[in-house]
C-alpha cells in the first residue's frame, strides 16, 4: 500500500499572546494549519510571557508573500525573530525600501 498523505503547502502564521498583545511579542510559524501552528508557538510564548495554553492565539496572515522569505526549510517550524521594519520594528508588513514597511514609509512622506 503506498503512502497517501496528501498535505497542503505550508502557511504563515502569527503565534502570540492575546493577554500581551501582538505587538509585544509574536513569532512567525509555518504550518499546515492554525492548530499545529499554536501548538508550534506555544513553547516560545509561554518561554516569553509564561502564559496559559488558552492565552496563545495563532492567525493565518493571508496574502503575506514576502514572510516565505523568511522560511528556512519544507517542514512546519518557527521563526523566533522574523526580519522587522527598520523603523517600527514590526514584522509582518509588507518591506519597502530599506527594510521599511509600507505603513513607515506612507507616514514619513506625511511628515
Amino acid at each position: 500500500m503506498s503512502e497517501c498523505k496528501s498535505r497542503k503547502e505550508l502557511k504563515a502564521y502569527m503565534v502570540y499572546s492575546s493577554y500581551m498583545g501582538a505587538y509585544e511579542g509574536a513569532c512567525l510559524v509555518f504550518a499546515y494549519s492554525v492548530k499545529e501552528a499554536k501548538k508550534l508557538g506555544y513553547p516560545i510564548i509561554n518561554d516569553w510571557f509564561d502564559i496559559e495554553w488558552i492565552d496563545c492565539k495563532a492567525i493565518w496572515l493571508k496574502n503575506r508573500d514576502w514572510l516565505f522569505k523568511e522560511k528556512t526549510k519544507d517542514s512546519p517550524h518557527v521563526i523566533e525573530s522574523p526580519q522587522t521594519c527598520s523603523m517600527c520594528n514590526v514584522w509582518g508588513n509588507e518591506p519597502y525600501d530599506n527594510d521599511i514597511c509600507m505603513d513607515c514609509q506612507e507616514d514619513s512622506k506625511k511628515i
